[in-house]
């Protein structure tokens, strides 16, 4: 009994710290697609107005204009209009190409502009069944007048929940960062420095995000804790630029939505906002995603050196005077000793849950899975000690045939409990293990439980018969050994 808490918490403290199967982190990325400004909806279109075509899901794609085909023409006369590379604004994962006509467009007059959907896919200009056209109608007039920079009316920041890694860094966290802006240009932009967004490019800046509403957007792995320091412009259909904004600052919640602006309340949880003040911000972040998994395994081996039975029984002080105990005072005495043993052993495995749990929001790696297969430690670590004080407990309350009867039959019972969820866990966790392997380590926490209560129930029960055979100042009832003709053995 005093080996049994070390040796099964070694043994599933391993089994934790077993690496997870190494497994392909790159995320499914829809081809790229395009779509051209301006169209139907946007009557009138000034004269001197820019053709815009942008490409989205721009994942690691150059900036080159004679990859995304394009072309205009007069539906009134079928001229073709000549067009030349204004520019490319860069967003986070699209990329924006401004053509300029060489002439301005004449005035109440339909085009129609033929692109190319699927850009990158090849060189030079496609299929004419691969084409897709839009059409606008111009104007009276062009359009010189420069839009104002936009003001912000509103803001809101939410960091994403902590997610399963798969050999690496999780790649597909989806945190955003919102801001909402009044605006009189056609295409806002909001630049962020740590995206690269330097001021001195313009218009054609390395953006972090290119909307065509008044909500612009960053999102992805911004990070919990994350310091956010934008700026944004606007451009109208013509190329006319506002020029880029003030710097604004604010720092992503630790978990959860903060939303400023509109008289809404900001929301934020305390314990992880309290954690990142501790861990310095977003620049000590990615130390603890390098450090993270490390420190967990290290909190693990931490759990294992929790002091066990042995060493709690020589730090117990009790009178082990057989004189003077009876055989329940006794069979407490024992029960404190494996009592503050499990509790140690407990204590240790819960702490490390507690730590788990409270790593979730600043999200290293490995957290949630060692949250999950850290079950298999405390549950059954946890349910032995409360039986333990439970018999205990019952020791001072029911008579010593009670007492026997009733742990005898909660052993049996749990034997039988563990046999049935054995069975029934080999095939749990092979459907668990297909979604990450720490799900497995989690399913055993049931029947582990049961195996743990229905061994301390028969050692319990060894133990009271082995007690209850001393007698009440401690001397041991006779005891007929052996017998011959020459004489018998008799134990005292």
């Amino acid at each position: 009994m005093h080996r049994l808490p070390l040796l099964v918490t070694s043994l599933v403290a391993a089994l934790v710290a077993a690496p997870a199967a190494a497994q392909d982190c790159d995320r499914f990325r829809p081809a790229p697609f395009g779509t051209v400004t301006p169209s139907s909806s946007d009557y009138p279109v000034p004269t001197n107005s820019w053709l815009w075509y942008r490409v989205g899901n721009a994942w690691e794609l150059e900036a080159d204009p004679d990859m995304a085909w394009l072309s205009v023409l007069s539906l009134d006369d079928g001229s073709a209009v000549e067009l030349e590379p204004a520019g490319t604004i860069t967003g986070q994962e699209e990329l924006l190409f401004a053509w300029q006509p060489v002439d301005d467009l004449e005035p109440l007059t339909d085009y129609e502009a033929a692109f190319d959907p699927a850009p990158f896919a090849g060189s030079g200009q496609p299929a004419d069944e691969d084409l897709m056209r839009v059409s606008f109608r111009t104007g009276e007039q062009s359009d010189e007048a420069v839009p104002p920079v936009p003001t912000e009316l509103g803001r809101e920041l939410y960091t994403d929940y902590n997610q399963l890694g798969h050999g690496c860094e999780v790649t597909d966290y989806q945190d955003e960062a919102s801001f909402f802006l009044e605006s009189q240009g056609y295409f806002n932009l909001l630049g962020r420095a740590e995206d690269g967004f330097e001021v001195t490019d313009g218009l054609f800046a390395r953006t972090s995000a290119i909307s065509e509403t008044a909500e612009v957007e960053i999102f992805g792995d911004i990070g919990p804790g994350a310091r956010l320091s934008v700026r944004w412009s606007t451009v109208d259909l013509a190329g006319n630029f506002s020029g880029w904004s003030e710097e604004t600052k604010d720092t992503m919640p630790a978990a959860g939505c903060v939303s400023v602006g509109d008289g809404r309340i900001s929301q934020a949880a305390l314990l992880p906002v309290g954690l990142l003040l501790l861990l310095g911000g977003w620049r000590r972040r990615r130390l603890l995603v390098r450090l993270g998994l490390p420190a967990l395994l290290l909190c693990s081996t931490l759990v294992v050196a929790s002091p066990g039975a042995a060493e709690a029984s020589e730090s117990v002080t009790f009178d082990d005077n057989p004189v003077e105990l009876t055989w329940d005072g006794r069979l407490d005495a024992w029960l404190t000793v494996n009592i503050r043993s499990w509790g140690a052993v407990s204590a240790g495995t819960g702490g490390l849950e507690i730590l788990l749990l409270s790593l979730q929001p600043v999200r290293p790696p490995y957290a949630l899975q060692g949250a999950l297969a850290n079950t298999a430690q405390w549950v059954p670590t946890l349910t032995t000690f409360l039986s333990l004080v439970l018999v205990r407990q019952a020791l001072r309350t029911s008579s010593p045939g009670r007492l026997r009867s009733g742990v005898k039959g909660l052993g049996i019972a749990m034997s039988v409990v563990a046999t049935i969820t054995w069975y029934t866990a080999a095939p749990l966790m092979v459907l668990a293990g297909q979604t990450d392997p720490a799900f497995s380590f989690a399913v055993l926490a049931l029947p582990l439980s049961a195996t743990f209560l229905a061994a301390t129930m028969d050692v319990v029960k060894r133990r009271i018969d082995r007690e209850r055979r001393v007698g009440a100042r401690g001397r041991v009832q006779p005891q007929l050994l052996a017998a011959g003709p020459t004489g018998v053995v008799i134990a005292f």
